[in-house]
């Protein structure tokens, strides 16, 4: 089975991330870069997670300069001293719901980016159910008691031109 490893720093990263466009007034996707290494069980282990402020976002995109977008990943690996392994974006509930799948859109540009090996979808939205929302397949779920928001994340790797979800596993 394929999965990744992901640190409780870098989900913790992912999710404030995912709070911070939530809680904007208009509320708006939020983008970052996933960082890690490859250790010999060959399961990549992302250990970083850096946010991106460049684009130009809203409520369902983030719209990017591709040139000027890798520039910044590769300078962060070679400050980071770590592999670049993929990107992580948030959905954010919007009138009272919100996707927790990838887009065409964000199928298409993660096929289209040869660097990238993974993409994390983050997914948002507040809740009067206060615990962990009901488990799916492959995916993590988290909830904050503080603010009530529920949270889900769902990795997705490229294979046989296909993209497809990973099993991804909090691990040091």
């Amino acid at each position: 089975m394929e999965y990744f490893r992901i640190s409780s720093s870098a989900v913790l990263e992912i999710c404030a991330q995912a709070k911070r466009g939530y809680e904007t007034v208009q509320k708006q996707e939020e983008y970052g870069f996933l960082f890690g290494a490859l250790p010999a069980d060959g399961h990549l282990h992302i250990k970083t997670a850096v946010p991106y402020r460049g684009g130009i976002r809203s409520r369902t995109m983030v719209d990017l300069d591709g040139a000027t977008t890798k520039r910044r990943w590769r300078q962060l690996q070679r400050q980071l001293r770590s592999t670049f392994f993929g990107s992580y974006h948030t959905h954010v509930e919007i009138a009272g719901g919100v996707s927790a799948r990838l887009s065409e859109i964000d199928v298409q540009q993660f096929r289209s980016d040869s660097d990238a090996r993974i993409e994390l979808l983050a997914v948002v939205w507040a809740s009067n159910h206060r615990g962990l929302p009901p488990p799916l397949s492959k995916t993590l779920a988290g909830f904050d008691p503080a603010s009530g928001y529920q949270y889900r994340l769902k990795a997705y790797v490229k294979s046989d031109g296909r993209v497809k979800p990973v099993v991804l596993q909090v691990g040091a």
